[in-house]
């Protein structure tokens, strides 16, 4: 399985309106403005993502997590699909997937060890 790079760091977040001025302000950075998400497994996210520190913050909405705390971190690979086959040598399933046209990638999420990893793909790779 090639992995390009560690692509984003995730950070669960109680309150994400009151988290986003305090990273930006102690790190200098700037998020991109929240979404909301609901993944494959029904999971609802609001999540605000910093791309050129590679942070993304995470409120989950549904099933509720009131926490703060490392939730997990994503790598970037050429091809999910690939990625997914060799992890499933392992017997790993993902736990849910998102593929999106708007910005040409395609994930996978797994649970290691009680933090997520996520597998992303880019048009771009």
């Amino acid at each position: 399985m090639a992995i390009g790079k560690i692509e984003t760091v995730l950070i669960d977040v109680k309150d994400l309106r009151k988290a986003i001025p305090f990273f930006e302000e102690l790190l200098g950075i700037k998020f991109d403005a929240p979404s909301t998400n609901v993944l494959g497994d029904g999971t609802e996210i609001e999540a605000a993502w910093c791309p050129a520190f590679g942070l993304e913050l995470i409120e989950q909405m549904k099933p509720r997590i009131d926490r703060d705390g490392m939730r997990g971190f994503s790598v970037r690979v050429p091809d999910v699909e690939q990625a997914k086959a060799h992890l499933a040598k392992s017997a790993l399933k993902p736990i849910a997937e998102v593929k999106s046209e708007r910005f040409k990638e395609h994930e996978a999420v797994y649970v290691l060890n009680c933090f997520r990893f996520v597998l992303t793909e880019h048009e771009d790779y």
